[in-house]
């Protein structure tokens, strides 16, 4: 079973580390909650499974940037802008090759559905891509600088960084400032993230199992590209068994196109960026 760090997957080479594959299973848990909630309303469905989507998908954003810091701290360890330009331009390649090409890819496919439906499909359907991709960004560019100070102490990283978020959660619920669109205001999630990463923590199997493994690997494109697919058919308030079929069928085409956004644009375009970087750093 492959995960994202595999040769198969397109990286130049194999990681030197073995990928948490619990990890991305989660991611990919994560990212399937993400796109049934917003497919529509689970009207017929048990109210303890809408529970159970509606606070996966709100808890999908701060979860994806937390799980990125534990494994930039768990493949990256003691990174910072003094290792060396050679380390640093294999990480910062390794970020641009994961999620530029699709970033970019799916970007055109809006603009050139948003032009042939008359409606403004930019912002109706990539604001939030965006934004998440810029606080990645983001995240990926202050890792250097946090890295060794999070990893000497791991309990005080973590412990300000929750102190940090709940202050910030506290401004966002009570004032009218809104937080959430603030890239930065994301970075204690993310480092908290990093500071977990220094503790001993249990691995449950079950997010290991291949098809969420899979959901994991496919989850950028998925998160990339679910929101195009699902405007383009509109919303399914799923209160009926007919309706409900229908909002599954919407899950599994947003699937179908990741995996094929992944494997025939994301793998060789992360493969030929990897491969290039590493003929230039040989010249």
């Amino acid at each position: 079973m492959s995960g994202l760090t595999s040769v198969t997957e397109g990286a130049a080479l194999s990681h030197p580390r073995p990928e948490l594959l619990a990890a991305t299973g989660l991611r990919g848990l994560a990212g399937l909650a993400v796109v049934a909630s917003t497919v529509g309303v689970w009207r017929g469905a048990p109210g303890y499974l809408q529970d159970l989507i509606t606070v996966t998908a709100l808890a999908a954003v701060p979860f994806f940037l937390l799980l990125s810091g534990f494994v930039l701290a768990y493949n990256y360890p003691g990174l910072s802008y003094a290792s060396g330009r050679r380390v640093i331009g294999r990480y910062a390649m390794a970020r641009i090759a994961r999620i530029v090409p699709l970033f970019v890819i799916a970007g055109l496919a809006v603009l050139m559905l948003g032009a042939l439906n008359g409606s403004d499909w930019v912002r109706a359907v990539y604001a939030d891509q965006t934004w998440f991709v810029g606080t990645l960004v983001l995240c990926y560019l202050v890792y250097p600088l946090l890295a060794r100070v999070v990893a000497a102490a791991p309990g005080r990283a973590a412990l300000v960084s929750l102190a940090v978020a709940g202050a910030l959660a506290a401004v966002q619920l009570t004032t009218s400032i809104a937080l959430d669109r603030f890239p930065p205001a994301w970075l204690p999630v993310f480092t908290l993230g990093m500071a977990l990463a220094g503790r001993e923590l249990p691995a449950p199997r079950w997010p290991a199992h291949p098809l969420l493994v899979r959901l994991g690997v496919i989850g950028y494109p998925l998160f990339l590209l679910h929101a195009l697919v699902l405007h383009g058919f509109g919303p399914v308030h799923a209160g009926t068994l007919s309706n409900a079929l229908l909002a599954l069928g919407w899950i599994g085409l947003t699937v179908f196109v990741a995996e094929g956004a992944h494997r025939y644009v994301g793998v060789p375009a992360r493969r030929g960026i990897l491969d290039l970087a590493r003929r230039s750093a040989r010249l």
